[in-house]
């Protein structure tokens, strides 16, 4: 997992742009009645090329005829999603917002299963749901502040769930191909 994560992964994400990762933009709805709604014009996340090992893997067990499992947690630290984004509320005039979410450490658990014959698979779940410090441009003296500043939390996190377990899963997917495992 070392050859994966501290080798292979750095290449990576350097050639595929993984750090920042850049979102196509999109027209998402806050809620509030369909009411609110966030043209997400910028976003990027950052810091996925940050993530490494942290501890010991677990011993390489037998799941199966001709198949072995590995697992690692590893450590998320210094990733953020920011975006600038137009915000509008009942189809009033729109709000330029800048939103950046500095997401707190997280650990997620990450294990190979090497199958002969097969490329080995790989699974990535985060070992708790993720949680930001939020700074916000252009927002302090709108009305429902507090409804926004949670949408904005709940709609960045989302986005580094999908950022994670899409192209970074697919990466190290790649990774985990490209190095010999126990078989």
């Amino acid at each position: 997992m070392d050859q994966v994560l501290n080798h292979q992964m750095p290449n990576l994400v350097r050639r595929n742009r993984l750090d920042p990762l850049p979102v196509g933009s999109y027209q998402t709805n806050f809620g509030l009645g369909k009411q609110l709604n966030a043209h997400m014009r910028i976003v990027n996340v950052t810091g996925l090329g940050q993530i490494r090992r942290q501890g010991d893997c677990g011993r390489p067990g037998a799941s199966g005829p001709g198949r072995v499992t590995v697992g690692c947690n590893v450590v998320l630290d210094r990733v953020a999603v920011s975006t600038t984004s137009d915000l509008s509320y009942a189809g009033g005039p729109s709000r330029r917002i800048g939103a950046r979410a500095d997401f707190a450490t997280n650990h997620a658990l990450v294990e190979v299963t090497s199958v002969v014959g097969q490329p080995p698979s790989v699974n990535f779940k985060l070992l708790r749901p993720p949680s930001a410090r939020m700074v916000f441009t252009g927002l302090r003296d709108l009305p429902l502040y507090s409804v926004i500043e949670q949408s904005y939390q709940r709609e960045l996190s989302r986005i580094l769930q999908t950022q994670l377990s899409g192209p970074y899963l697919s990466n190290l997917g790649a990774a985990c191909r490209a190095v010999p495992f126990p078989r």
